[in-house]
């Protein structure tokens, strides 16, 4: 079986192969870090109380009325791939309570407090899972759409299949690299902008030795 990968593991190693080498072959997370992190977990879960309770308060679902069903924190696991994932929201809207004419929309909705391309591919990744999940089968079907949130959300955009393809490429290639990292091959090291400010610059300086 090919090796078991997190859906938030594949934005990682698309903004840098270094920092992926890093956090899952040698294990290493800084102190700094650590502590954005630990304040991430604190604005997930405020902004999941925020969701149910706005979900709570809509009426319940009746048969031949709009209706939305939440699912936050939903975890999910593709056996093809080997990939697991747990999507912060999804969102399933219809209009007539599934049945056979129903439209339905599944909205895959990822929280981040600043957008960043790689991000995307964490997306694509939680609305492939939602599109191989057994528990969703039942709702099929369903058109897919992503977005990402911080406080609300902005912009909606249909999840298509080049999409699919171009996450499938990105899985293959870091399953790829992450062998060769484990025979001890470095990544390469391209210095950009967005280095001035990464937890792992001063490890970058050719100090792989310290760890």
């Amino acid at each position: 079986m090919n090796m078991a990968i997190r859906i938030s593991d594949v934005p990682v190693f698309d903004m840098c192969p270094v920092m992926y080498y890093f956090q899952k072959i040698k294990k290493y997370i800084p102190l700094e870090l650590i502590k954005r992190m630990n304040k991430g977990t604190l604005a997930h879960e405020k902004f999941e109380k925020e969701q149910k309770e706005i979900h709570d308060s809509l009426p319940e679902p009746e048969d031949g009325k709009p209706y939305i069903y939440l699912f936050q924190e939903q975890k999910m696991h593709d056996k093809e791939l080997n990939l697991t994932g747990r999507a912060d929201q999804i969102i399933l809207k219809g209009s007539a309570l599934n049945k056979p004419f129903d439209k339905r929309m599944f909205l895959v909705v990822d929280k981040k407090p600043r957008f960043n391309q790689s991000y995307l591919y964490q997306l694509w990744g939680y609305a492939y899972l939602s599109n191989k999940n057994e528990e969703f089968e039942k709702y099929k079907p369903f058109t897919l759409h992503t977005a990402f949130a911080y406080q609300t959300i902005d912009e909606i955009f249909p999840y298509e299949e080049h999409h699919e393809k171009k996450f499938i490429q990105k899985v293959n290639e870091l399953r790829s690299s992450h062998a060769k990292m484990l025979e001890g091959q470095i990544p390469k090291i391209l210095y950009t902008e967005k280095c001035a400010n990464c937890f792992y610059r001063d490890k970058c300086s050719g100090l792989f030795k310290e760890l």
